[in-house]
């Protein structure tokens, strides 16, 4: 097959007429239900095979992209989820301070003779932990 006969099904067939390409408007010889010249032909068949690629190209973008959203929506689950525990973490630790506090208040309430301030102490300890329960 030569390489004029690979275009037959472009609009050019190699033959013996004078012809007018109907895409670039010059004057070819081919057969005469030829509408294009051979240059057109091999264009219009480069242009195919780039679109094609393009579309392929397209498609892979589009997968990629697929996956680059679906790994950032995993990354930010995964975020919130830590974070999430984080503060769970947090208001236990403050839950835990303000036992501690609490417990702080009863051995100054035990230990108060009058003289030291520890009833004050006691006081500001019970005050911190309540504080701290209403933010948990």
């Amino acid at each position: 097959m030569s390489d004029a006969e690979k275009y037959v099904g472009r609009g050019y067939a190699p033959g013996g007429y004078c012809c007018i390409c109907l895409t670039c408007n010059g004057q070819f010889i081919g057969e005469k239900r030829s509408w294009c010249c051979l240059g057109c032909a091999k264009s219009a068949d480069r242009i195919e095979q780039l679109e094609a690629e393009l579309a392929e190209a397209r498609m892979q973008a589009l997968s990629e992209l697929g996956q680059a959203q679906e790994a950032y929506e995993a990354q930010k689950k995964a975020e919130a989820e830590r974070d999430e525990a984080f503060a769970r973490g947090k208001i236990s630790g403050c839950l835990e301070c303000a036992e501690i506090l609490e417990m702080y208040a009863e051995r100054m309430d035990r230990s108060d003779d009058g003289l030291s301030g520890n009833s004050f102490k006691a006081d500001a300890a019970r005050e911190v932990a309540a504080a701290i329960r209403s933010e948990a």
